[in-house]
Parts: C-alpha cells; sequence; structure tokens
C-alpha cells in the first residue's frame, strides 16, 4: 500500500517538470496571478471542450465497456473514499515499462492502480509518445481484467534544458495560445515560438525563488536541471499540455512530486489552484471515466496547503510516497528498488 495519509478536497494542486539546453541564457518569462492562470487555463479548455474537432480523442475505449466490477466506477461522485481505499490495497510502482511483460505482470498480480505508470522527470514528449501510451493503456482497458485499471503518470518537479527547450508544443495548443493572445506573452527560446522554453519556466534572478533551485539537479555547461516555477506563464502552459495529454491517452491520475519546490512562490496557492481547476475540469468531459485523481508527495505537512484562509481544504485527493521498483537484469529476481 502506497499511500501514507488521506486529504480530500474539491480543489487540486500541480507540479512540473521540464528540460531545456542552457548554453544561452535568455530573459525570464512573466510571473502570474492566480486569477490571470485561471482565465488562461479556462480559455484553453474552453476552445477545446466547446470544439472536440481541435483535439479529437484517439483511444479506442473512450470509457468502460461493461462497468460491472466491484472496482469500477463512473464520475467523481462515485469515486467514494472506500473505493479508493480498495484500489490502493492493490496499488504497484511500476515506472517506464510497457508491452506484453507488463500486462501479464498486472494480470498475474491483480494490480488496479499503476503509480508513475508514466513519469516525465525532466523529459521531452513527442507525438509518438503519447500514440504509444494511449495504445498500451488502450490494450489494457480492453481487455476483462484490466477495464477497472487506474493509472497515473507523473507530472514531476523538474526541467531540464537539454529536453524542454526542444520539446515542440502541439499544433491543437499552439492554434489556441495564437487565438487567444497567450503567444504573445510568451518569451521564446532557442527554438523559438513553436517550442517550450525552459528560461521562462521560472526567473533565475527573482528575490524570492531559492537560489539552489537553479541547477539544483544538473549543471553542466551544455545541460541544466532544476524545479520549475508554478507561477510563470510558460510553466502553467506546460502542466496544461501534460495534463491533457495524459488524461486524453487514458490516465485517470496525476503525481505532482514536491509540490513545496515549484509553489516556492505561490503563496496563496492560486496557480495551483488553476491547474487543479483545469485538470478537474477536462478530466469531468474527456477522462476514461470522467475523474480525474491528484497526488504528490509532500515532506512537511505544514508546507500544505499555504492558502492562508484557516478553513483552507487541502488541493490533492491523497498523499504519498512511493517505493521505486523497475525490472533488471542485475538481480537474480529481476527486480530492483
Amino acid at each position: 500500500m502506497l499511500i501514507t495519509s488521506m486529504l480530500w478536497s474539491k480543489g487540486f494542486w500541480g507540479v512540473l517538470i521540464v528540460c531545456v539546453g542552457c548554453a544561452t541564457m535568455a530573459s525570464a518569462g512573466r510571473q502570474m496571478s492566480g486569477e490571470e492562470s485561471e482565465a488562461m487555463l479556462n480559455a484553453i479548455a474552453d476552445a477545446v471542450l466547446q470544439d472536440t474537432d481541435r483535439k479529437p480523442l484517439t483511444r479506442t475505449v473512450v470509457h468502460p465497456l461493461e462497468p460491472g466490477s466491484p472496482l469500477q466506477f463512473m464520475g467523481r461522485e462515485e469515486l467514494t473514499r472506500p473505493l479508493l481505499q480498495a484500489y490502493l490495497d492493490r496499488a504497484v510502482v511500476h515506472m517506464f515499462d510497457w508491452g506484453e511483460r507488463t500486462r501479464e505482470f498486472y494480470r498475474d498480480t491483480g494490480a488496479k492502480y499503476v503509480h508513475w505508470a508514466d513519469l516525465g522527470w525532466a523529459r521531452r514528449y513527442t507525438a509518438d509518445d503519447w500514440a504509444m501510451l494511449t495504445a498500451e493503456i488502450d490494450a489494457i482497458h480492453g481487455t476483462d481484467w484490466g477495464a477497472d485499471m487506474l493509472f497515473v503518470a507523473g507530472v514531476m518537479e523538474a526541467v531540464c534544458s537539454a529536453n524542454t527547450s526542444n520539446t515542440l508544443i502541439p499544433q491543437w495548443l499552439l492554434t489556441i495560445l495564437v487565438e487567444e493572445g497567450i503567444q504573445e506573452q510568451r518569451t521564446f527560446g532557442p527554438n523559438g515560438p513553436e517550442y517550450f522554453n525552459y528560461e521562462a519556466m521560472f526567473d533565475r534572478d527573482a528575490d524570492n525563488w531559492p537560489d539552489h533551485f537553479v541547477g539544483l539537479w544538473v549543471q553542466t555547461e551544455d545541460r541544466e536541471q532544476g524545479p520549475p516555477d508554478i507561477t510563470m506563464l510558460e510553466t502553467q502552459i506546460y502542466y496544461a499540455y501534460l495534463i491533457a495529454e495524459h488524461l486524453d491517452a487514458g490516465f485517470e491520475g496525476i503525481m505532482f512530486g514536491q509540490a513545496m519546490m515549484t509553489g516556492a512562490r505561490d503563496h496563496d496557492n492560486g496557480a495551483l489552484h488553476a491547474l487543479c481547476s483545469f485538470a478537474r475540469r477536462w478530466a469531468a468531459e474527456r477522462a476514461y471515466r470522467k475523474t480525474v485523481l491528484l497526488t504528490s508527495h509532500i515532506i512537511e505537512p505544514r508546507d500544505y496547503p499555504k492558502a492562508p484562509h484557516p478553513d483552507a481544504q487541502p488541493l490533492f485527493d491523497l498523499i504519498k510516497w512511493p517505493t521505486r521498483l523497475s525490472y533488471t537484469d542485475e538481480k537474480p529476481f529481476g527486480m530492483h528498488f
């Protein structure tokens, strides 16, 4: 069982991970208020939810075909706390690996909740990645033993200069950014306006952005890697992109890593709340079972939430700190953790 404590809310918390080339430093992007973030993300959601031809779903199993399993549900109202606990009792961490071997593992063990089924740690996604993930989850959701499985994607707290600025903005999103006037507010990176920009995901000169966050994990001549600032325009757009693509691929959970890091300047959780609302709204219309679970691992409970209101509700559905396991040929039992 992976969960350490339960926290329920109607809200959302978000975190990002990205990566870009850092040889040439550019000016930082724009910081946004929570209200500005919410307005921008609503515009992106409206454009797709009101005209689904802009981004057609490519899943073949759009929703459960026979919702008869004891673990099956449809919509947030049916995902009760006892049902979620039943999922967590059959939870595994299974990163990166897809294919027949993984399907056999899920089928033979009866796993139902797969944490970090896709982990975007400082990663560059392509259209081929989304097609692969969609096909793999389709293959499982289309079986009698896997139709009720729930997959969680990691939208993490790291961005990398060698990858993020080389991540192409998909055409559906780029078109919306131009139409809504969002594109003209962005600071473009080394590859121009059609790519995300690592440097615009934080402000290395900001007095209230921790100095040690810059290049926290990697700091070399051709690569820099550290946490992004969730209050920045570019981070918000990138998070929305990852959330939308993962939900459309069939994922039903988003895990936002060390959200206290990306939210270092999100003092009222306004940016996080905006992303939360975006994810839940997108899921209610397009997700496999019309809802999404939002999670993170928070180091200290006092860091969460940071909203000043004394009655502020938690923004995540649950908190977890997972053990990480993966296949290996170096151990006789075939796993390492």
